[in-house]
């Protein structure tokens, strides 16, 4: 049977889980998107972050790693990994990560307290290096205050990169030339890597054969890994087993220099892998439109001393070096190098698959990141990364957001509904939405629908709109005859009111729904309970009672207020009849499938803190099957939970973009984010300034290209 869209009410709820951790909840506490770092976060960052400022261990900024943090992570944590590993019947496999330079500290925090998680559910302990540059003063100095030729023409179309390859060419070659400064100084005697290259050194001489150690580095992260991993093996370190390269933009020269003599078994980095886009995907990529090229070809173009410059990951470079060809299997397999061309590249087994088509996309594509958990544990099932796509599907409408939250229930209150309806707010508000929030006594079932009606009502082809519900979740009578055929049975959500007999069942819901104007995406995240086809289900086996310290999202209605609620329904119009899912517009992600339980501890939902933490690197980038498939797997470690979040909606709409259907697109016509209006006038034969333009143009983006390199 079809699904209905009575379920777009009923309360998928949530089984048992074990309690958040102390760093989630003292993240939930803080707010996805506040200015500092948590004790909590930072004890999990100090298991795993080694953060450098121009190469040194820093006392300053959002997170500090001292020299004392940096033994703590081979004296304590890794020592105990290695017990965990070893009474699995497992090696400790260690991973060294390096971002992209001039990468902001904040961003790249962020970035290893998301992925901490995955890799650790790999079996992988991952280690990252934030090595923060500092540039920000130095980018406005040396591209707004520097110099300013004037004089070059051919200004559109095939010519417009070369002129902002030469205009930028000194400013620019400042700026990257600092920056692997700051990699090399990591490497000297008092830098933070030469010192956890003794560390290291130290643990595994210790560990012996039980662990082995890994290392990735992403565009400049290569050039990073080019001097620490010298300095591992001069302290007496371990072999590398195999060293990832994701479209690197060290030198061909620098990594000649640094590390070709050092590959090889028995030499220090046992193998050496690269993804990296194709000749023609390197072409086809652009930086955020102004650089009509991959990244690559900007470094190569405009950022080395001496340009143009040879640059490991482009395929051109690779094809004229002999010996880099040779190295990397080009033309004939090697035993010490292999390549993986992006986009397209996979084999059954999955070690060998990217499907990356922009060069900053290669640290968050899941297909990468899963080739390269499966490469490093020889485990090549599993699927530890959520897919991630580019945030271009996403036109410019309106994005608004309701979120409910009810604790203060004259019967069975809870405490954690209002804390994760702010959380919604706060993580919605984060990715651009007008979120407005409704607790307690302001959501009756009148308020609740008006609210959801305002908010339906008022939109306009183009938006994204979500809903969010976060209380007790029931059954009540049918009275509009509707479910005769089913169980008989309304789902409901419970609203403050309801000792008066005042539910929001799936009819009110739907007929809201039903008058979304097209082109309008609607998400619905539904945290509470529903018992399934009746009450004898609830609590009917042992994976549905609550442990200690949980609360159950379920309101068994007693029959006084039963009564009152068919009074109430008898005096209204009749109910809608039940509506399939198929070709209407909203999406629903509820906290379990209907026999089980929505359970709270801590002060939040299980499902609201999963789904929270996922969201915020997921919008606009995943499809709504894959999202549900992450969500899923944070209820699948061990050990097993019966909560199963669901996924409902219109078949067409599951494989739709997070947040944004596919009707948001054609109806906003607006398309991807338009191009600076300063580039826009140039393509359009405006006779710009052309140095004053495309410098104060690259000064606005400049955050984002600090991103992407």
């Amino acid at each position: 049977m079809a699904p209905t869209r009575k379920q777009t009410a009923a309360i998928a709820p949530a089984a048992k889980r074990k309690a958040p951790t102390d760093a989630d909840a003292a993240m939930q506490a803080r707010g996805l998107f506040g200015p500092t770092w948590s004790k909590a976060e930072k004890a999990k960052l100090a298991a795993h972050v080694v953060n450098l400022r121009a190469g040194k261990f820093v006392a300053s900024g959002d997170y500090e790693t001292t020299p004392d943090d940096v033994r703590r992570i081979f004296d304590r944590h890794l020592p105990a990994e290695l017990a965990k590993a070893k009474a699995e019947g497992r090696k400790l496999r260690v991973l060294f990560w390096a971002h992209g330079g001039l990468v902001k500290e904040k961003a790249s925090l962020q970035y290893a307290l998301d992925y901490i998680d995955s890799w650790m559910s790999a079996g992988v302990y991952p280690i990252f290096f934030v090595w923060e540059t500092g540039l920000k003063t130095a980018l406005k100095d040396i591209i707004v205050g520097g110099q300013r030729s004037t004089g070059e023409r051919g200004f559109i179309a095939d010519t417009f990169d070369r002129v902002l390859e030469k205009t930028l060419h000194k400013p620019v070659e400042a700026i990257w030339t600092k920056m692997k400064d700051y990699a090399d100084a990591a490497a000297a005697p008092d830098g933070g890597a030469r010192f956890t290259a003794g560390e290291l050194a130290a643990f595994a001489n210790s560990a012996g054969s039980a662990a082995e150690y890994y290392a990735c580095g992403h565009s400049a992260g290569s050039i990073f890994h080019a001097h620490f991993l010298p300095t591992v093996a001069a302290a007496g370190g371990p072999d590398i087993r195999e060293l990832y390269l994701l479209a690197p933009a060290i030198t061909v020269d620098l990594f000649k220099q640094q590390l070709t003599g050092k590959i090889g078994a028995g030499k220090g980095i046992d193998r050496v892998t690269m993804f990296t886009m194709d000749r023609q995907t390197e072409l086809d990529d652009n930086v955020i439109k102004i650089y009509r090229k991959s990244l690559l070809y900007f470094v190569k173009n405009a950022c080395e001393p001496k340009v143009p410059t040879p640059i490991l990951g482009l395929e051109e470079s690779l094809q004229a070096d002999a010996a880099m060809s040779r190295l990397f299997g080009i033309g004939s397999p090697s035993a010490n190098g292999e390549i993986v061309w992006s986009p397209g590249s996979s084999e059954s087994s999955g070690i060998s698959a990217s499907s990356s088509t922009s060069h900053g996309d290669f640290d968050n594509d899941h297909d990468t990141l899963n080739s390269l958990a499966r490469r490093i544990t020889g485990n090549h099932s599993i699927t530890p990364f959520v897919a991630v796509r580019a945030f271009g599907a996403a036109p410019a409408g309106r994005r608004r957001a309701i979120c409910i939250g009810i604790d203060d229930y004259p019967t069975a209150p809870l405490s954690g509904c209002v804390n994760d309806a702010t959380l919604w707010r706060d993580t919605l508000a984060g990715l651009g939405y007008d979120a407005k929030l409704i607790t307690n006594g302001e959501a009756s079932r009148l308020g609740m629908l008006a609210a959801l009606g305002e908010l339906v009502g008022s939109s306009r082809p183009g938006d994204s709109l979500v809903f969010q519900y976060a209380g007790h979740g029931t059954q009540v009578d049918d009275v509009s005859g509707d479910e005769a055929a089913d169980d008989g049975l309304d789902e409901a959500l419970v609203p403050f009111d309801y000792q008066d007999g005042q539910f929001l069942i799936d009819d009110d819901i739907g007929e809201v729904l039903d008058d979304l104007p097209d082109g309008v995406s609607l998400t619905c995240f539904l945290d509470c309970c529903h018992s399934g086809t009746g009450t004898r289900a609830f609590l009917g086996t042992r994976d549905n009672r609550p442990d200690a310290g949980e609360r159950v999202r379920f309101l068994k209605v007693p029959q006084a207020i039963m009564r009152k609620h068919v009074a109430n329904r008898q005096r209204a119009p009749a109910g809608s009849p039940q509506n399939p899912f198929e070709k209407k517009p909203e999406v629903l992600f509820a906290a379990c499938k209907p026999d089980q339980t929505a359970k709270e501890s801590g002060g939040h939902g299980y499902f609201t803190l999963a789904v929270t933490g996922l969201l915020k690197n997921s919008a606009g980038k995943v499809t709504n099957r894959e999202f549900h498939r992450a969500i899923g797997e944070r209820f699948r470690k061990p050990p097993p939970y019966a909560q199963n979040p669901a996924l409902d909606c219109d078949a067409s709409l599951k494989d739709a973009v997070l947040l944004f259907s596919p009707a948001r697109e054609v109806a906003s016509g607006a398309g991807p984010e338009a191009e600076p209006a300063a580039i826009a006038a140039a393509a359009a034969g405006a006779p710009p300034d052309s140095a004053k333009l495309i410098i104060e143009t690259m000064h606005d983006y400049m955050q984002i290209l600090k991103r992407l390199l």
